[in-house]
Parts: structure tokens; sequence; C-alpha cells
């Protein structure tokens, strides 16, 4: 299959601010998406795309050659296909110069700490209490150089 990237739109924010909720039980509010969108100066919203067809989205922070993954998506009926590492290894090419990589998970996610490890990621801390739920998150991060298999 052939996917694409490509920064996020404010006409797609409708359809993502849809997935977030199907995907999300804690989904971004709209305007979050919006204002992402807008911020350009720090902000990387993008869209994974099959066919014109978002399948996946992400929202990253780039700031003094940090990254901070802020919320990663992919659609349900996408998932299971390596599509969420491609979408990692997308935002990695569009800032080669970054060091070092932060993002937040559900410590009850264990696909996506499964996924973050293969791609080189460390646990690093808990959050305790993160999400509105009350779950605790763990940070974790990746160093560029760092080995992984």
């Amino acid at each position: 299959m052939n996917f694409h990237f490509r920064r996020m739109r404010l006409d797609d924010v409708a359809e993502i601010f849809r997935l977030e909720r199907l995907i999300f039980k804690d989904s971004w509010p709209k305007k979050h998406f919006i204002r992402e969108v807008e911020n350009t100066k720090i902000s990387y919203p993008c869209v994974m795309l099959l066919q014109e067809k978002i399948v996946g989205y992400a929202v990253v922070w780039y700031v003094s050659r940090e990254l901070h993954i802020n919320n990663i998506a992919i659609v349900p009926d996408f998932r299971q296909q390596g599509l969420a590492g491609r979408l990692l290894q997308h935002i990695f090419d569009k800032f080669n110069d970054w060091q070092t990589a932060f993002l937040e998970v559900r410590c009850s996610n264990t696909a996506a700490i499964r996924l973050y490890k293969k791609h080189g990621f460390k646990e690093a801390v808990i959050r305790q209490g993160y999400y509105s739920d009350g779950e605790d998150a763990i940070v974790m991060i990746r160093d560029k150089d760092a080995v992984f298999f």
C-alpha cells in the first residue's frame, strides 16, 4: 500500500476529531487540533494518508532539537500493519537533526509500550494521575544515537 504524509490542515480537523473520539477515551478537544495546526512555530501536526483517506495522525512539538510526541494514532481498521512505526519514522526523518524524543503513554497500553520500545524508547519516569481518569503515564525517552534492536 502506498501511504504518504503531509502537514495537517484546518480542513482535516473535523475528521481528526471524529477519529480521536473513536480511538481515545480521553480525546483531545477539537480546539487543541486547531491550535496545533495554526502553531507553525513549534508544532508539526501531520496526517498519514492512503488514497487521500486519513489512516493515522500525530502531533509533535520540535524545540531545541527535542521532539515531544504529544499525540499519535492509527485508525483501528489499519492497526497491526506496522503503520505506527512508519508514522514514527516519518517524524524522525522530518526532523533529521533531533537529539532526544519524548512521549507519554498510559501504563495500561502495553501494545503502544512494546511499539515504542521496539523503536528505541526507554521508560524514564511515571507521571502519577496524568490522564483525566487518574491513570498513570509512563514518560518514555529515546536518544537519537542510542543503539536498539
